[in-house]
């Protein structure tokens, strides 16, 4: 119960950094692996931290967040147990995002403030998730969420 509360502060957290883009989106659900079958969408997510798995390859333990306006729309993304916290957040967030860029027909959500034309990547930068500046990580980053004591 702890870790699905964790997973849904992170998840508000991402949510409250793109509502101006987004107005209305909020966390719909959140499944634990256990309180669903494994569907195709998960069986097909590969993870892009570490060395990059086999595409086909289940990711260890997802928790599918969903987000949206209502059930008929609504998007799916997954927070991975098993993985570093920072790795997971900066996973759900870029999901999340490109949820909330295509919904919006191609803004740049959430947008660089250096540089407004394109929108902040979700990325680990020295152990913690941050938005940052696609161009230049120096340019401009913040964290994403900050962790509970027990996601270190």
């Amino acid at each position: 119960m702890a870790e699905l509360d964790s997973v849904r502060s992170t998840a508000q957290a991402i949510l409250d950094r793109l509502s101006q883009s987004v107005p209305g989106w909020r966390i719909l659900s959140i499944d634990s692996p256990q309180d669903r079958p494994v569907d195709a969408d998960i069986a097909l997510y590969s993870v892009y931290t570490g060395p990059r798995p086999h595409p086909l390859r289940t990711p260890p333990n997802p928790i599918r967040v969903t987000v949206g306006l209502s059930d008929e729309e609504s998007w799916s993304a997954h927070f991975l147990v098993g993985v570093e916290w920072q790795d997971a957040t900066a996973q759900l967030a870029s999901q999340i995002q490109d949820h909330a860029i295509e919904y919006t027909q191609g803004a740049a959500i959430p947008p660089c403030p250096v540089h407004p034309q394109h929108p902040l990547s979700a990325k680990v930068l020295s152990g913690i998730a941050c938005w940052s500046c696609p161009k230049n990580p120096g340019f401009y980053s913040e964290p994403i969420a900050e962790p509970s004591p027990g996601d270190l």
